[in-house]
């Protein structure tokens, strides 16, 4: 019987083999594709349709411990020479040079002094061992060496420069048995126009070919070559009055001559001298000799450069090797001695010239973050920039990847500058904000010293800058050091802590001053490099210490630009706390995020309080959360009409963060700002409003948005005031009391008011200004006043069926009777209004309206069959039947709603689930009161005593001084000057109908005009 079984058994054997077909291998994965989040999380490989993390790009990266500085402390005047002092760059086991990272699920290990193991262990088909971010000199270390010297399933070798979306550098064929790559850098790098200094990535990839564990040992190194090296770029002024702090700390006269450093070293990475080779240098026509100096270093001066680019040429030779020519470039980047500075009188930027001559007012500059470039058509031959709105469109929908991504801006080449510079030029920019040393941004402390890569990439940033007439706003570093991502290496090795932020003796002080005084070195004759901050929106978590700090330090070698700080995100604490602290900065900088999605009259009460504490816009409208939530064009126009409010407002720094496609949105604030002359101040205002600290959040600083938001209807200018209350033309908005008849519409305007006024708008319209204190320049972004416009375009968010809602937000302020209601559609279909009343933790339907349609996008209003007969404290409903119908609803606020239709059964309130929304609604009771009151409403209590009839078609200038002027005024949607002339005392200006977005100026008219 057992061998007949065991007969059985093979049988049956033998027929599943002939039955099964035989697996058919697994296919070979395709070629990774680099991609990277937006804004944080991370950089992925994109293989197959599969994301994996690049591993390691927030832990404590090793920066190349072969690394050497020279210079101003080793007499380098003006500039910072850096070297490897190794032969070859060993990037692997116990003498790696660098440090590699690994999915913590894996194994990786170095097992001898030059070999490292991976062992695949995590449940995915291909994973990686990375060395991040290796900053090399590619002229002394131009090849890759990689060998395998065991493996158990494929493997593959790949090279990325960091920051750039797309294919690898290099990418090895997939091989299942040992062997060795050779990789050419220099040639693979030939061509991009990066310069002597690159940053790699370098990845060594498995392949689970078969379902177990995929093990790798590996070797890499960068050999090295005889090389000459030269200094970072370098920047200069031409100016015969031009002075500058030189090294023994004297004021010294700059004659035009620019000093040239450079160092030769061996196959073994020693130094060469004179006795050993010969070094010179060509620019243009200028060929000269350069001499050693005792330490090693070969140092020569160029004649006079004129101002522009200029690029030189060091060579050298071998003594008995007259053939071997060695080569390397050296930018000498030379403007006018021309810097921002700010007069704190004018409440304005200035450019400041040589010699201390008169500043020149520039008025508000503005821009945006631009940490990356958005491209289309990745890795193909049709690769290029994706700019505006029109082009946006098209791609969004086809996801991240060839069809657009990021390249971030240390891994721009020169001629991807120029495109993107040469765009925002024309569309009105004058500022690019750029930040580091957050995630895996560019860093550009390495530990205390200047990261040779990161400074060759800022100076070509400075570079395309100066050529398209804008400035640099940078950040020196960021947050706290660990607060996102780990620290440099060499900052732990030192002991850093945390802690060390507030103590100005410790090692991380003294490596960081050390940073800065290379940082100067370089660029503080760069006049492209408008202003710096220490640490960005990071200050405040930094502190003051630190920031004061900052300061101390780049001014003893960099009196040439000036540092501000943004010590606010929404001001809801004194505005000049950061002076009162002495942070010791000229100006601070808030963020407008909070108001983003809230009504325009709250970024109004942040403009107002701005002068307060010499505050300017440093952030705000990051197109890449807000895009995901507001549609294109709401976006365009609250970009617009933030902007617009700044400019009227005189705001001496606009920026906005990593805004994208409305980036013509500037156009005509370029055109406004060459035209005006700033030089005349306006620091007053028609009517003073007491505020106190109550007035920074909450209900007080709401009682400032509908001040500003009646205030508008007028319009009036206002004053903020912290002190004693005028008697005449004041508002105390410190307390809740009832505002005066003439703003809320009951009464005519005081005379005295009237006749110092500048603007009568038309029906409708809206208008937030500044009038120059001899009243002959205005500044006046006037807009459309429907409520259901405003609304509508901050309403980011909506609320759906099939779903009841009862507002906690919308709770009526007195009894009304209520015979029509409004809404703002997002998605037509049919929706019937609620009214419910919450009593002894119960919701009780009180009135309801028939169930209506809402037929298209829009302000939609509804006739009620039967009042509604509601009491103060009623809350405003909705039931939407339909999922696929939407209303419009604010991203904040209370909103009330149980799933499905809730009936006329009163319900437990326990059963009603809340979320931070507040629909965009309103109710129109029988006397014509609206709730909630709105900007186009007097008032929620009683009808209003119409004011003097309006102008139709036309606005009115009057009381204008005795002098002739010239009026502009823009359509800021047709970007364009829409009325042009002089005129004298008094004048009427056409508006064209439908207009919803203005911009007038009155200026001082030319001599003869």
């Amino acid at each position: 019987m057992r061998t007949r079984t065991r007969l059985i058994v093979v049988a049956l054997a033998l027929v599943g083999c002939l039955v099964v077909p035989a697996l058919a291998a697994p296919a070979e994965p395709g070629v990774p594709w680099c991609v990277s989040d937006y804004d944080s999380g991370d950089w992925y490989w994109l293989r197959d349709g599969v994301k994996t993390s690049f591993h390691g790009m927030c832990e404590a990266w090793v920066f190349n411990r072969t690394l050497r500085w020279l210079d101003e402390s080793n007499g380098l005047d003006g500039a910072v020479l850096c070297y490897s002092h190794y032969p070859t760059l060993e990037l692997t086991g116990h003498a790696s040079v660098s440090k590699w990272f690994a999915d913590p699920a894996n194994v990786l290990k170095d097992v001898d002094v030059l070999r490292t193991r991976l062992v695949h262990k995590a449940d995915r088909p291909t994973d990686h061992a990375q060395l991040p971010s290796f900053q090399f000199h590619l002229g002394q270390h131009p090849r890759a060496e990689m060998e395998v010297s065991e493996c158990d399933q494929p493997w593959q070798f790949l090279v990325a420069v960091k920051g750039r979306s797309g294919p690898p550098l290099y990418a090895s064929s997939w091989s299942d048995r040992p062997g060795k790559l050779s990789v050419d850098l220099a040639a693979l790098m030939k061509g991009r126009t990066y310069g002597e200094w690159v940053q790699l990535h370098f990845f060594v990839c498995t392949w689970r070919r078969e379902p177990r564990d995929a093990s790798v040992t590996f070797r890499l190194r960068l050999a090295g070559r005889p090389a000459i090296v030269t200094t970072l770029p370098m920047f200069r002024t031409v100016d015969s009055g031009r002075h500058y702090v030189n090294r023994e700390g004297f004021i010294a006269p700059y004659e035009g001559s620019t000093p040239l450093y450079a160092i030769m070293v061996d196959e073994r990475g020693f130094f060469l001298r004179e006795k050993d080779a010969s070094v010179w240098a060509e620019l243009g026509d200028q060929k000269f000799n350069l001499t050693c100096r005792k330490d090693g270093v070969w140092e020569g001066q160029t004649k006079k450069l004129k101002e522009g680019e200029h690029e030189v040429v060091l060579r050298s030779t071998r003594v008995g090797r007259p053939r071997e020519t060695l080569e390397t470039r050296l930018r000498i980047h030379v403007g006018k001695h021309e810097f921002i500075a700010y007069d704190g009188w004018g409440r304005l930027l200035t450019l400041r010239g040589a010699n201390g001559l008169a500043d020149k007012p520039l008025g508000p500059l503005t821009g945006s973050y631009r940490g990356q470039m958005m491209f289309q058509d990745i890795g193909t031959s049709a690769e290029r920039p994706l700019h505006g709105q029109a082009r946006w469109e098209q791609r969004r929908s086809q996801g991240e990847g060839q069809a657009y991504g990021f390249h971030w801006w240390e891994s721009l080449t020169p001629a991807e500058l120029d495109t993107e510079f040469e765009y925002l030029a024309r569309c009105g920019w004058t500022l690019v904000h750029l930040c580091q040393g957050w995630i895996w941004w560019e860093r550009l402390d390495a530990g205390g010293c200047l990261a040779p890569h990161g400074a060759q990439q800022l100076a070509a940033v400075l570079a395309a800058a100066q050529r398209h007439g804008l400035h640099v706003h940078f950040a020196l570093s960021h947050y706290p050091l660990g607060k996102a991502s780990k620290p440099y290496a060499q900052y732990l090795d030192a002991g850093y802590k945390p802690s060390d932020y507030g103590d100005t003796k410790s090692r991380f002080y003294e490596m960081f001053a050390h940073y800065l005084d290379q940082f100067a070195a370089v660029f503080r004759d760069a006049s492209a490099l408008g202003s710096l901050t220490a640490a960005g929106e990071g200050d405040p978590s930094c502190g003051g210490t630190f920031v004061r700090f900052v300061r101390d330090r780049l001014y003893k070698s960099d009196v040439n630009h000036i540092l501000l700080c943004e010590p606010h995100g929404h001001i809801t604490r004194d505005p000049e706390y950061y002076k009162t602290q002495e942070w010791g900065t000229l100006l601070g900088g808030f963020r407008t995020y909070a108001l983003d999605k809230k009504p325009l009259s709250e970024v109004a009460v942040a403009f107002r309080l701005a002068p307060l504490g010499r505050l300017f816009m440093a952030e705000g409208l990051f197109w890449g959360y807000m895009n995901a939530a507001y549609r294109i064009d709401q976006y365009r126009r609250r970009v617009r009409e933030t902007l617009y409010t700044a400019l009227a407002a005189r705001s001496p720094i606009v920026m906005t963060w990593e805004e994208r496609a409305v980036e013509d949105e500037r156009v005509v604030f370029e055109q406004v700002r060459r035209s005006v002359d700033w030089s005349r101040p306006a620091t007053g205002g028609d009517v003073k409003i007491l505020i106190d600290g109550g007035n920074l959040d909450g209900t007080g600083r709401q009682r400032l948005a509908r001040i500003e938001r009646l205030l508008s209807r007028v319009p009036v200018q206002s004053l903020y005031i912290t002190d004693a209350l005028p008697v005449e033309r004041g508002i105390d908005a410190t307390k809740e009391q009832p505002l005066p008849d003439w703003l809320t519409g009951r009464a005519e305007l005081p005379q005295t008011l009237r006749l110092s006024l500048p603007l009568v708008l038309p029906e409708g319209m809206r208008a937030f200004y500044t009038w120059s204190d001899d009243r002959t320049v205005l500044l006046a972004f006037i807009r459309a006043g429907r409520a259901a416009v405003e609304e509508r375009l901050s309403a980011p968010t909506t609320e759906a069926g099939h779903y009841t809602y009862a507002d906690t937000q919308l709770a009526l302020s007195a009894d009304m009777e209520i015979s029509r209601w409004e809404a703002i559609c997002e998605s037509p279909g049919k929706v019937q209004l609620r009214i419910y009343r919450a009593k002894d933790n119960t919701m009780t339907l009180v009135g309801r309206s028939e169930l209506v349609e809402m037929k298209a996008r829009g302000p939609v209003r509804f006739e009620l069959a039967r009042p509604i007969q509601a009491r103060a404290g009623d809350l405003i409903g909705l039931y939407v039947p339909d999922e696929s119908t939407h209303v419009a609803a604010h991203g904040d606020g209370r909103m009330l709603f149980v799933e499905g239709n809730a009936g006329e059964t009163p319900t437990p309130l326990a059963d009603w689930k809340s979320e931070p929304k507040t629909l965009c609604m309103w109710v129109i009771g029988a006397d014509g009161r609206t709730f909630p009151a709105r900007g186009d409403d007097p008032a929620a209590s009683a009808p209003a005593t119409r004011p003097a009839a309006r102008p139709v078609g036309k606005l009115l200038l009057r009381n204008l001084p005795d002098v002739r002027l010239k009026v502009r005024l823009y359509d800021l949607a047709a970007k364009k000057v829409i009325h042009e002339s002089v005129v004298h005392a008094q004048a009427e200006i056409p508006v064209p109908a439908g207009a919803e977005h203005l911009f007038l100026t009155t200026t001082p008219a030319p001599t003869g005009q």
